[in-house]
Formats: C-alpha cells, structure tokens, sequence
C-alpha cells in the first residue's frame, strides 16, 4: 500500500511529496551506516515498507558503509532488491518471530559488498546449489510463480565480475546468509580536503 501510494504520488507529478514520504520511510528504518547513493536509500527505504506490509522488520546492519556512488545503479537494485526480497519472503514464511530481515552492504574500494540474513527456515542440504535455479522454491506453490530473484541476483553480479553464494544455510539462530559483490559498481569517494589545503586555496 506505502508503494503504491508512492507511485501514485509521482504518476501524478507530486514529487515533492514523493521525496518527503520517501524520506520519511528511510528515516523509520533502522540503520546504522552511510549509504550516499540515492538509488540505494531509496531502494532500502522502499523494501523496508514492503517488508512492514508482510509483517517483517527490515534493519541495515550496523558496518554498512558505502560512500561513493553507484556506477551501475539498475543492476545493483537489481542484485540487492532480490536478496532483500528473497529474505523477506523467508522471514514472512518462517515460524520465528518476530521476523526479521538484515542487510549490510560496503564498498570494498569500486566493488560492493552485500550480506543478507533473515529469520526464516533457512536452506536443506539437498538445496545448496538448487536456490539459484530459475523456478525454484522451497514454498508450496506453483515453481514458476517464484524461485526467480536468487538466479537473476546470481547472473547480474556474474556480469560485473562477482557473484553471489550461499554463505550459510542456517542453524537454530537465524535462516539462511546469502553474500554477493559486485566489481566496479562504486565511485571513489571524494577525499575530504583538509584544514590546511583549504586555507592554502584561499590564500
């Protein structure tokens, strides 16, 4: 609902409003990193009113640290929007609660750096490889309606020299760890100048 009455914001051209609802939903997040990119904040503040939809607390963990900009924006909303999505279907669909979901994300120089974790029931032995199959799903619904992100995740990284992987299948604690990095996605940041330089500049 928070989405759609986004969309219809800037549909009708409020995008005015647009940016202080948006802002508004980032600034009840729960963060404790520095992302510049407006991509990326707008994609996290997104899915996190998705994730309150479906009763699931979305946090980004607290070394999330990306301060250049996004060279490659569509593929990397790409790549973290369907790990998130995919933690959040997991949190919603697992037995713990409250659910939760967590992503960090830090840039490694140019390349970025993405740790999603979530509460669900995490992944069975016999799955490891099969969770990056086009269709597949551990839910028990018809496979070609889900089962997509994790593959399409795994094959945009792949394209800009990463991956992503099954860091952690789950234990008693918390579901499945999927980590991916992207090579090159990131700006430099720009170095702060200093006291001196500035005042060497004046001069």
């Amino acid at each position: 609902n928070r989405l759609h009455a986004l969309n219809g914001m800037l549909h009708l051209g409020h995008v005015a409003d647009a940016q202080s609802y948006l802002e508004e939903l980032h600034g009840s997040m729960s963060h404790g990193g520095g992302i510049e990119d407006p991509y990326l904040a707008g994609l996290l503040a997104a899915k996190s009113a998705a994730a309150s939809e479906a009763g699931v607390r979305l946090t980004v963990g607290d070394p999330t640290w990306v301060p250049g900009r996004l060279r490659q924006p569509l593929d990397v909303v790409t790549v973290v929007g369907n790990l998130v999505d995919n933690a959040i279907r997991a949190a919603r669909d697992g037995v713990r609660r409250p659910a939760w979901a967590e992503v960090t994300l830090v840039s490694d120089e140019e390349d970025l750096v993405i740790h999603v974790v979530d509460s669900g029931e995490g992944v069975g032995p016999g799955q490891v490889e099969s969770v990056f199959t086009s269709g597949f799903t551990t839910r028990d619904i018809e496979p070609d309606q889900h089962g997509l992100g994790l593959g399409l995740a795994r094959q945009t990284a792949r394209r800009h020299g990463g991956d992503v992987i099954l860091a952690h299948s789950g234990d008693v604690g918390q579901g499945a760890v999927f980590t991916a990095r992207m090579a090159g996605v990131v700006t430099s940041a720009e170095p702060t100048p200093r006291s001196d330089d500035v005042e060497g500049a004046r001069r």
